[in-house]
């Protein structure tokens, strides 16, 4: 990237999440606007089109003279709280990005709306429910706060952003690499999925 931006590049589009948008921004700086495909697991920063064919949009006003940048924050997780399994998310950067507001994400404030919770107890007791009529079923939890709340909510330890398998209520794998995933899906014959979206996917 640094040879890019030495040959007088406009802009940095890149594909991934934050972590991502903080290895681009460290090196681009303010000099260059940047914008990011959205790829990666957690998109928090305020430099994503909402979508891969919104963001191609985008580019292309951009190009055009259609738009102008505007200053985006730097979001991702702390590292610390991260590995303490808690969803903390703190400012890292500022950068320049092009600006069109109904195609670009917003940096999101990690605040809980009243019902969250409520409604995430409500979903846990109904897949609770459900699984109990179905015995010996792999159970895969996805990553994100909303999975990771509900498996809490089971007395279950699960991995923020991991994929872990439950069988009756027992954990029976943790933050699972695809070799596992696939021993483990062979071994029982029914299987479950429990994700949930992330950001504006």
């Amino acid at each position: 990237m640094k040879s890019f931006l030495a040959n007088g590049a406009d802009l940095v589009l890149f594909c991934g999440g934050d972590g991502t948008a903080r290895d681009v921004c460290a090196v681009a700086g303010h000099g260059v606007p940047i914008l990011g495909i959205p790829s990666g697991v957690k998109m928090y920063s305020g430099v994503f089109g909402i979508s891969p064919p919104r963001t191609a949009g985008i580019l292309l006003a951009f190009l055009q003279g259609r738009i102008t940048t505007t200053e985006a924050d730097i979001l991702d997780l702390d590292e610390a709280c991260y590995r303490a399994d808690q969803w903390h998310v703190r400012l890292y950067h500022s950068a320049l990005t092009p600006y069109e507001p109904a195609y670009t994400q917003s940096a999101k404030a990690v605040i809980e709306e009243a019902g969250e919770a409520e409604a995430r107890e409500e979903i846990a007791d109904s897949l609770e429910e459900q699984f109990a009529h179905e015995p010996g079923t792999l159970v895969l939890l996805g990553p994100g706060s909303t999975v990771k709340a509900i498996a809490d909510r089971w007395g279950i330890e699960k991995t923020l952003l991991g994929i872990d398998a439950v069988v009756d209520g027992e954990l029976v794998g943790r933050d699972l690499d695809e070799a596992r995933l696939l021993e483990l899906s062979a071994e029982f014959e029914r299987k479950r999925l429990v994700l949930s979206p992330i950001g504006a996917q």
